[in-house]
């Protein structure tokens, strides 16, 4: 008889559905897990702050020394023909007094085109605030076709009169003379082309562009009124002229001394700056000087326009200019010799953009700024400039800060384009 043996396959069956039942929750577990990973992302903590607007007074602080005042050759500081001569060998002058003129009329043409220039962009800024009409459209096309048939007909023009004088029918002065209409009538043409690409343009980008035109013509006007203000070339101090060394009808250039004279009772103050600070002395309030050698302090804030004078460097590669300061009246203490610190103060300029110092990210490519966009990092290049009591000045050529700017002020070294962030304390 075969003894009874005990079925082993309801055993089996409890042992896999075991085993599946814990595959099933293993599966599960994970899968959550997974979707809670996605749900929460990767963000970066970083904490915001904005721009500011704040006043420069920018100090320049230089060393120099004193220097007895025996001789200076004075020459123009913009060249030309002399016109006029104020003085003669052993003429008494005063500070400001007359010395010679530079022949004015080609600065004053120039400044007179800077105005108008000026007027006209400050006309197309106003015209773009304003919006484009359909009509002003139509116009400009019609004034492009206009000066492109006008252009056509002056270069057929051009090549006929170059024919009759190849052939010594006309004069050469005909020729000039086309080529100058010429001239004048594809100028035309690059307005109207300009115009109509204005037009087509969006308004805010127009007027943005319009008004960075305006600054441009703004501040040629300035350096044309600089330069016709140059061509009367006066006494940087009282003194004595030694010599002529030009008369009326030269043509001088910047490195041709014309006066040569000698200081009365006067010290210089001789001290390099470098080149990009010569634009910048026009708004020169005042001078502090401090002779730590005998502990002397004293302040030039009259009469700068006309003691500062600017020599360029012997050597146009250093990158520095000269400046020369009369001290009128120099107190007793005073010697040839002495070196001084001088602190140079200008007009404060006013609502200057800045940063806070921690925002500012060093790249390759050059300085940025990260503003967050739509929860996302957004870079924003900058050129920056001087730091100050933790911020810094900085240039923002794209014009996309504002005061409502969600700046980044600390985690803008973590960051990268595009990166989700996470404000602090959010």
């Amino acid at each position: 008889m075969t003894p009874l043996r005990p079925n082993p396959r309801p055993l089996n069956l409890a042992f896999h559905s075991i085993l599946c039942a814990i595959f099933v929750l293993a599966g599960c577990s994970a899968e959550e897990e997974k979707k809670a990973n996605g749900s929460r992302g990767f963000f970066i903590p970083v904490e915001l702050g904005s721009v500011s607007y704040r006043d420069r007074d920018d100090p320049l602080t230089t060393v120099g020394n004193l220097q007895a005042t025996q001789t200076v050759s004075i020459a123009p500081e913009v060249a030309g023909k002399i016109v006029k001569m104020s003085v003669r060998e052993g003429s008494q002058v005063k500070a400001g007094d007359p010395l010679f003129l530079i022949d004015p009329e080609k600065f004053q043409l120039e400044r007179e085109r800077a105005r108008l220039e000026m007027l006209t962009a400050e006309h197309e800024l106003e015209k773009e605030k304003a919006g484009l009409r359909e009509e002003d459209r139509r116009r400009l096309e019609a004034d492009k076709r206009a000066a492109e048939s006008a252009l056509e007909l002056s270069l057929k023009e051009l090549d006929r009169v170059k024919t009759l004088v190849s052939k010594g029918v006309v004069a050469r002065s005909e020729l000039d003379k086309a080529e100058d209409q010429t001239r004048q009538q594809a100028e035309a043409l690059k307005i109207s082309v300009a115009a109509v690409s204005a037009s087509q343009r969006s308004r805010e980008e127009s007027i943005a562009q319009a008004q960075a035109a305006l600054d441009i013509k703004r501040e040629n006007l300035l350096i044309a009124e600089l330069n016709l203000k140059k061509t009367d070339v006066r006494a940087p101090y009282a003194g004595v002229v030694i010599s002529r060394q030009g008369e009326i009808g030269t043509v001088a250039s910047t490195s041709t001394p014309v006066i040569k004279m000698a200081g009365v009772n006067v010290f210089t103050a001789v001290f390099q700056l470098p080149e990009k600070y010569r634009g910048k002395l026009s708004a020169l309030k005042s001078v502090d000087f401090w002779i730590k050698e005998i502990d002397f302090k004293f302040r030039l804030d009259e009469d700068l326009d006309r003691l500062v004078r600017v020599i360029p460097a012997s050597d146009i590669y250093s990158g520095s200019i000269w400046i020369l300061v009369g001290l009128k009246k120099p107190a007793q203490e005073l010697f040839p010799g002495l070196t001084f610190e001088a602190t140079l103060h200008f007009k404060t300029r006013k609502n200057v953009l800045h940063v806070p110092s921690t925002a500012l990210a060093i790249t390759e490519q050059g300085s940025l700024l990260y503003v967050v966009k739509e929860g996302k990092a957004h870079p924003v290049p900058v050129r920056a400039l001087k730091e100050q009591n933790g911020f810094v000045e900085v240039v923002d050529f794209t014009r996309q800060l504002t005061p409502k700017t969600e700046l980044i002020v600390r985690g803008a070294g973590s960051v990268f384009p595009g990166a989700s962030v996470m404000v602090s304390g959010a």
